[in-house]
């Protein structure tokens, strides 16, 4: 399943991209694309191999973002993974910076970090519900 979980734009443009999503990917019948205002809309219930959080932790504050993050760790299966990007560069409008979101989710206990790539301009960060397990101890190589 893949969610498109945001409202945060301006509706015409989250619109637009939901509508490319559904195109891009009506071919394959076990995906559902949908558009949902995070934390309040989140799919409770629901379980995910994986949660993408891509530029939208900063747009909420601290009690927000702790709202967003307990929703998707809290769908994520066990052994499901969580990746998160955002934009590290300061930005007036936004309540939090990127690395600060990016911090809320390494302390989570729930969470383990298996990957990150830091650039000046964004984080990206995988983390893993449960213990951090490499690819080949995923893929039973070792």
């Amino acid at each position: 399943m893949v969610e498109v979980a945001d409202r945060g734009y301006p509706s015409g443009r989250a619109r637009a991209a939901v509508r490319a999503v559904r195109a891009r990917l009506a071919a394959y019948r076990h995906v559902r694309v949908e558009q949902r205002v995070v934390p309040a809309d989140w799919p409770r219930g629901s379980t995910f191999d994986l949660v993408v959080l891509s530029e939208i932790g900063y747009y909420l504050d601290r009690p927000g973002l702790a709202a967003l993050l307990d929703a998707a760790t809290g769908g994520l299966a066990p052994g499901g993974d969580l990746v998160a990007v955002h934009w590290r560069r300061p930005v007036a409008d936004y309540p939090l910076r990127g690395d600060e979101v990016h911090a809320a989710l390494a302390d989570r206990p729930e969470l383990s970090r298996v990957g990150r790539h830091t650039e000046p301009d964004f984080l990206l960060e995988v983390f893993t519900a449960g213990p951090a397990r490499s690819v080949a101890e995923v893929e039973g190589l070792c």
